[in-house]
């Protein structure tokens, strides 16, 4: 009788197994498997160990590591990330305020359909934080945010 060898999950794979974990309260393990993940560049897991970095959960509490692995994540593209680091920017966690790179994050966010940052890009037109001042515009991705 022939042993099959078990196939190594994939990447995929481990992350939704991740999340499955966490949904079930097993933060812990779920960690585990993202620093798994991320060591292979995985930008989603990348993000969600930022956010685990930066809430302290099953992990020290570590801005700056959120921040670095924030800005990884944005680096794959990853929609949550880009939209948390230019709150991070905003909120001046990343030095001084660039309204410019922060309406352009808030963009690159909003163009993968994020809500929040949607209606953030309606703030900056708004407010005219990095871009012309403009109630149209703002009132535009306001709606658009909803």
């Amino acid at each position: 009788m022939t042993t099959r060898k078990k196939r190594p999950e994939s990447i995929v794979q481990l992350y939704a197994r991740a999340l499955s974990l966490q949904k079930e309260g097993n933060a812990a393990k779920a960690v585990k498997l993202w620093v798994q993940c991320a060591q292979r560049d995985h930008g989603p897991s990348l993000f969600q160990l930022a956010m685990a970095h930066k809430k302290g959960a099953e992990v020290k509490k570590d801005d700056r590591k959120a921040l670095q692995l924030l800005q990884q994540a944005a680096e794959k593209n990853v929609a949550h990330a880009i939209y948390e680091l230019a709150q991070a920017h905003y909120l001046g966690q990343m030095g001084k305020r660039d309204y410019k790179k922060i309406y352009s994050l808030y963009v690159k966010a909003a163009q993968q359909t994020h809500a929040e940052a949607t209606y953030m890009v309606g703030f900056c037109h708004a407010k005219g934080l990095g871009v012309k001042k403009s109630n149209t515009r703002a009132f535009e991705f306001f709606s658009k945010g909803l």
